[in-house]
């Protein structure tokens, strides 16, 4: 696509809305509050999880997705990423994690993903919240 092309594409998003949905969230401490404070479900999964690196790795993504309703891909380079270590190994570890040997393996990213929709009841199947029943209503 040449820069002509690229010019005559309808822009819905402005910079700010664009960085606002995509971009993995910048907590404040209020919202770190608020948004990694787990429930008892959440908790017990969270609990489930054998290493220090997968327990973070699935608070983040618990935390991002109560915040956006999405997910996104997570590397412990992000500087809002490690302002977020940072509080949660504060908050929830004794020992201290170490972000330079921290791995959130893609694979484990995905798989968790599919326990944190279960957990939330969310759905990205549209069959299952049975859309075309919603639609008659309409009808």
């Amino acid at each position: 696509m040449d820069e002509e092309d690229l010019s005559k594409r309808l822009k819905i998003l402005s910079i700010q809305e664009y960085k606002q949905y995509y971009l993995i969230p910048c907590f404040i401490q209020e919202e770190k509050e608020e948004f990694f404070n787990f429930s008892d479900v959440e908790t017990e999964y969270i609990n489930s999880l054998k290493s220090p690196d997968s327990k973070i790795l699935a608070m983040l993504q618990l935390g991002y997705f109560k915040s956006k309703k999405r997910f996104f891909p997570i590397e412990s380079s992000n500087p809002s990423v490690v302002s977020d270590i940072m509080f949660l190994s504060n908050k929830f570890f004794l020992k201290k994690i170490n972000i330079k040997t921290i791995n959130f393996a893609k694979n484990t990213q995905s798989r968790q993903r599919q326990e944190i929709l279960k957990l939330s009841t969310w759905s990205d199947n549209f069959e299952s919240i049975n859309i075309k029943k919603q639609i008659k209503t309409f009808i």
